[in-house]
């Protein structure tokens, strides 16, 4: 999991200036033991760093993290089933093809 989170972090560094990665890093691995169920997912990174860059503490960061995912229902995109983002797909999926046939 270590490995995952440092090649998100090392990813995410242009599309987040400011944020030190070491603190990134530290706000995910204390995410993915808060939260075993759903541990560490890929696109984590850019959340936790918007919230990094707005609140400029990692303390503060890190419960925005947890309130976030807990009151939008996040947790349902990142669990290893994506049954939240599978059904973002299906909508979009659907909303595209009623455009496509008015066109």
């Amino acid at each position: 999991m270590s490995e995952v989170i440092l090649l998100d972090v090392q990813r995410s560094e242009e599309q987040l200036p400011g944020v030190e990665s070491e603190t990134l890093m530290s706000i995910l691995k204390a995410y993915a033991i808060y939260n075993p169920e759903i541990e560490y997912c890929q696109g984590m990174n850019y959340l936790a760093g918007l919230l990094l860059l707005v609140f400029k503490d990692a303390d503060v960061a890190f419960k925005a993290l947890i309130t976030v995912v807990d009151r939008f229902g996040i947790a349902e995109m990142f669990n290893q089933e994506f049954p939240r983002l599978k059904m973002f797909f299906y909508q979009i999926d659907r909303l595209l093809g009623l455009v496509d046939e008015e066109l």
